[in-house]
């Protein structure tokens, strides 16, 4: 199921350009040393999995359709853009789309949300 919410990376350069919906998975973000010999430093975990640490920060892990479709709001709604930005997907690929135009085919998804995250962050 791990493999539905996107990477730690990515879920912190969301945080940093605002994500602020619910998820249903997170990352740890442990804040000492003793924790972080005992979880890795991006441990994954479900809200309801019951093995929340309190002495370790959260970092929200959107599942990949969230994150698109936040990202996707999030320019659509920017005056900055003049044209609506789409995804196409086949089995195959990812198509970014600008008012119609291609703006690039990815093999994977997470090819994809990285070249999102990077315009939005480049707007």
């Amino acid at each position: 199921m791990e493999k539905e919410f996107i990477p730690y990376a990515e879920a912190l350069a969301l945080k940093e350009l605002g994500l602020d919906k619910p998820c249903f998975g997170y990352y740890h973000i442990c804040n000492t040393d003793e924790l972080k010999e005992i979880y890795e430093c991006d441990y994954f975990f479900h809200e309801k999995s019951g093995n929340f640490n309190s002495n370790c920060l959260l970092l929200k892990a959107p599942l990949y359709q969230q994150a698109f479709r936040w990202l996707l709001i999030l320019v659509n709604k920017d005056e900055h853009f003049s044209n609506k930005w789409t995804i196409s997907y086949n089995e195959d690929y990812y198509s970014l789309f600008l008012g119609g135009c291609n703006m690039g085919v990815f093999k994977a998804e997470l090819e994809c949300l990285k070249k999102l995250i990077e315009i939005v962050k480049n707007k």
